[in-house]
């Protein structure tokens, strides 16, 4: 009979820890489901547009990305449909926007088989802080932004909210004409060319040997107007100064009028010229010239000419600061139709079957792999992806190609980041091919969380300037 009990309490107790260790393991391997943006303070901010719900709109974000909405396309969850909507965009177009805000890129998680990204939203709609829906039967027109050229196996993807992928078809890329318009017209103002520069030189007598006039375009040189009409006596500067006709009379880009305390004028005028093979030329000749006017004329018409210089300025300034944000835009549009609203990205699945493999260890773990539920997220800004894995698959990690930062949060409040130097130098170069497992220690910079997602962010804009 003890040897019964006996027997029944040590099967007893394997089984108890049989059922730990599998209780264990699930919670050790479990990733987390769903989007989770990795910092309270990190989050990508989202844009919110208001339309009245009863007509056709077309909503288009700074980015040039926009959303054809039908009338009466939304519907709430009793049923009612809205007069007023709220809608909410997230564009995604980093893969430091998806490691901002927890977006899972792997088909399934931990694994190799992942989307790499041309460009993503997520969009959400609300009337009055209640939920709404797409219609049965309504979709929706969007033309999606991007940089990327999407070629090849590029297709539509959708993210549920518990973080599953799934197909959702083709789509059309398109020229961003309206991004291009807009350049070409800024293009236009600013670089239009200027006036030429005289009338034919009027001769007069000896002690006045060249005469002209500035002529004034007011729509392509409006800062000259001031002068129009004003006759110029050319000033020697010395005994074997000639009169500047052939600058005078050549395509100048602009000019800038100085007056001189002895009454006459430096008049400077530059000129741009761009060749066939795209090389710009620039030079500029300064000449001096008196006005034919009195006193109370030239002051009158240095005042006018100043404010004409400082509207002028202005008006360039905000032609080039319109240039930049349409020049931000994207290149291409990729334009498709849902019938679902969430997160919706345009990918091509990839996989890293091949790629060698490494088994890391960091220099910030202070406790056992075996309690550790550390997250290491690989951001690759190339391919536009990030991959993560916890620490129990930290022995069987792909390395892969591009420029990629590996970013882990150990506190609530600090990380530690291998920056694409580092990654090249420690993992990429020291990793050896299939089916070799190259076991790594890793040193790591320890920052603030937010820091190191300013270094990535910076990584891409350099990447994106150069």
């Amino acid at each position: 009979m003890k040897r019964t009990s006996r027997l029944i309490l040590f099967f007893s107790s394997l089984t108890l820890l049989a059922a730990g260790a599998l209780v264990w393991h699930a919670w050790w391997t479990a990733y987390p489901q769903g989007v989770r943006p990795l910092h309270a303070g990190s989050d990508v901010p989202a844009v919110e547009l208001t339309f009245d719900a009863t007509k056709d709109n077309k909503l288009t974000l700074a980015s040039g990305t926009f959303f054809e909405i039908p009338a009466h396309a939304f519907v709430a969850s009793d049923g009612t449909i809205p007069t007023e909507v709220n809608l909410t965009v997230r564009e995604f177009m980093s893969a430091s926007d998806q490691i901002r805000a927890g977006i899972p890129m792997q088909i399934t998680p931990g694994s190799r088989l992942h989307l790499q990204s041309a460009g993503m939203l997520e969009v959400r709609a609300n009337s009055a802080g209640k939920p709404l829906n797409l219609r049965p039967g309504v979709s929706l027109d969007v033309g999606l932004v991007s940089h990327i050229p999407a070629e090849g196996d590029f297709r539509l993807w959708t993210l549920d909210d518990a973080g599953s992928w799934a197909d959702a078809g083709r789509f059309q890329t398109e020229e961003n004409a309206d991004r291009n318009r807009e350049l070409a017209r800024i293009d236009s103002a600013l670089n239009s060319p200027k006036p030429r520069a005289v009338t034919p030189p009027v001769q007069e007598e000896k002690q006045i040997p060249w005469s002209f006039e500035l002529y004034s375009d007011e729509t392509n040189a409006p800062q000259l107007k001031a002068w129009k009409g004003v006759v110029w006596d050319w000033v020697p500067t010395g005994p074997t100064d000639t009169p500047p006709v052939n600058a005078l009379r050549a395509a100048w880009t602009d000019a800038t009028i100085v007056s001189r305390p002895d009454s006459s004028y430096d008049i400077t005028v530059f000129f741009e010229q761009t060749s066939t093979s795209g090389q710009v030329t620039r030079d500029s000749k300064t000449l001096r010239a008196t006005p034919r006017l009195n006193a109370r004329q030239r002051k009158r018409t240095e005042a006018t000419y100043v404010a004409d210089v400082q509207a002028t300025e202005e008006a360039r300034a905000k032609l080039r600061e319109e240039r930049a944000f349409y020049a931000s835009q994207g290149s291409f549009v990729y334009r498709f139709q849902t019938e679902n609203i969430g997160f919706i990205n345009v990918d091509v699945l990839s996989g890293l079957d091949d790629a060698p493999v490494v088994n890391l260890t960091f220099d910030f773990q202070t406790k056992s792999r075996f309690l550790d539920k550390t997250m290491l997220y690989m951001v690759n800004q190339d391919k536009k992806t990030v991959l993560s894995f916890l620490a129990a698959d930290w022995d069987n990690i792909p390395v892969m190609d591009g420029r990629v930062y590996l970013l882990a949060v150990v506190d609530s409040s600090n990380a530690a980041l291998v920056d694409v130097h580092s990654y090249d130098q420690l993992i990429r170069a020291r990793a050896r091919p299939q089916p070799f497992v190259t076991s790594l220690h890793v040193t790591t910079n320890r920052l603030p969380i937010e820091q190191a997602l300013q270094l990535i962010t910076s990584g891409e804009e350099d990447l994106a300037t150069n």
